[in-house]
């Protein structure tokens, strides 16, 4: 039996969620990019059973004994097609203790990651150099900031970007 791939995210709330919903939505309406949900990924390519995956989200979110707080600094582009364009956040202890530790629930400790580097895709897709450096160029720095996230996020993230789904949130610091 196959199963789904799945993601843990943390997603940013009420008036910066806004925000970043408003450009990712405008990047995607201009240059023909797919639309997806604000969030900083903790870990993807999980691939357990849906019943799994739920499970070990939740202990992961129950060892969080507060909200998280993202510190944003700076805009920038990468090659990969889910770093077209993005907002790379600190690299913070609670961050890459959070991510390490989803590792080892999710049994893929083993797994070669030693550049996790948390960030807020604001673009996905394959572009010409140029235009990502245009791009990053033409982004305000207003989006550069912190944001706090109560809730950690199980997403299927199976096939395309539309069809991508919230499975299950948990309090943060409960």
């Amino acid at each position: 039996m196959k199963y789904p791939d799945y993601s843990v995210w943390l997603q940013p709330e009420g008036d910066a969620y806004d925000e970043y919903r408003k450009c990712i939505e405008d990047l995607a309406k201009e240059h023909g990019a797919p639309l997806f949900e604000p969030h900083v990924t903790v870990l993807g390519r999980i691939i357990n059973s849906e019943h799994d995956a739920v499970e070990q989200s939740a202990k992961l979110a129950a060892e969080i004994s507060e909200p998280m707080i993202i510190n944003l600094i700076r805009v920038t582009f990468g090659e990969a097609y889910f770093q077209c364009v993005y907002l790379q956040a600190e690299k913070s202890a609670a961050l890459d203790q959070l991510h390490n530790r989803a590792k080892k629930l999710f049994s893929i400790d083993g797994l070669p990651n030693p550049t996790y580097m948390p960030h807020l895709s604001l673009m996905y897709g394959e572009r010409p150099l140029d235009l990502r450096k245009q791009i990053t160029a033409s982004l305000p720095q207003s989006l550069l900031g912190s944001f706090q996230t109560k809730e950690l996020q199980l997403v299927d993230t199976k096939g395309d970007e539309q069809d991508w789904h919230k499975v299950a949130g948990f309090a943060l610091g409960k």
